[in-house]
């Protein structure tokens, strides 16, 4: 699996956020390439990084307009950004869904990131990434044929920041067009497809299971007729810091895959919050910009929530 690709996944883990006790959404991602009628540079394979689309209002510096105002506060962050829309699935067999949005100046804190075969090992001593300064992409219509006629619409709120919206779940293979008017981040518009429904077989888990370290976690999983994606998997230390994040990225259509101990042993003992998610998603530059564009899905059933790595 090439590392760009894992690092794009890693990015929807970030990007989708965390609350005020470092708690993931536990959404998935990976860049893939595809066509666009946008007057945009794409890049092969990459990542725009991560975005922190969920630090409280009152913990988010000064909104940064197109015009460049509080400029000074905004030197050396890194300009990124992206949409996304989250399908969870709830035990009951219903969906809880949104779609949200993040462009500003980051950086990426005290972090490093590391590959290790198909996962990424992401550790944040001190401090994770943090938004500098937020900007327009203008107003962002979302349409497909299972939202409302004329889509749904993403506008920026007094503070500069673009408010997550609920939209209905979809059935799977739908497709989403995202289109921006342009501000600071160029106009864009791009095309991706909804994953299909899935299921975690494998391993069986229950609320605070523990999982040794010395042995593998042999992952499996069904359904998502037709599905040729991806699937990620995600295990998030909870507690604060320091972050620990161990993000793998599979071929949905493998069935099945191994975490391997070499890799398990070099995150530490402790209580970790595991979850996985189909997706589909695209990475590219909009003028200075790096852009993700994502739809995730999480696998039917209760599978996932809190485990212990001992």
């Amino acid at each position: 699996m090439a590392a760009s690709s894992i690092a794009g996944f890693l990015l929807l883990v970030w990007f989708v956020g965390c609350g005020g006790d470092g708690t993931p959404a536990l959404a998935t991602a990976t860049s893939s390439d595809a066509s666009s009628d946008a007057p945009i540079s794409r890049r092969d394979g990459g990542s725009p990084g991560s975005v922190d689309a969920a630090t409280p209002v009152d913990a988010r510096p000064p909104f940064v307009d197109a015009g460049g105002r509080d400029a000074a506060s905004i030197e050396g962050g890194v300009p990124k950004g992206g949409v996304f829309a989250q399908m969870s699935r709830l035990p009951d067999g219903g969906d809880q869904t949104v779609v949200g949005a993040a462009f500003g100046y980051y950086t990426d804190g005290d972090c490093v990131t590391t590959t290790e075969g198909a996962c990424l090992l992401r550790a944040c001593p001190t401090r994770d990434g943090t938004v500098l300064g937020e900007v327009s992409a203008g107003t962002i219509t979302v349409t497909s044929s299972f939202l409302p006629t004329g889509g749904i619409t993403l506008a920026q709120n007094p503070l500069g920041r673009y408010p997550r919206a609920p939209i209905p779940g979809w059935l799977g293979g739908e497709d989403v067009t995202i289109t921006t008017t342009g501000g600071a981040v160029p106009a864009f518009r791009e095309t991706l497809r909804t994953p299909k429904s899935f299921t975690v077989t494998g391993p069986v888990l229950v609320s605070g299971q523990r999982l040794p370290r010395n042995q593998d976690i042999v992952l499996s999983w069904s359904g998502g007729s037709g599905e040729v994606g991806k699937i990620g998997f995600t295990l998030w230390k909870t507690g604060g810091y320091p972050v620990h994040v161990l993000s793998c990225e599979y071929d949905f259509a493998d069935g099945t895959a191994t975490v391997p101990t070499a890799t398990l042993t070099k995150l530490p003992v402790g209580s970790y919050l595991i979850g996985a998610g189909t997706y589909e998603s695209k990475s590219f530059d909009a003028g200075a910009f790096d852009i993700s564009l994502s739809v995730s899905s999480g696998g039917t059933g209760d599978w996932g929530g809190q485990v212990v790595l001992q």
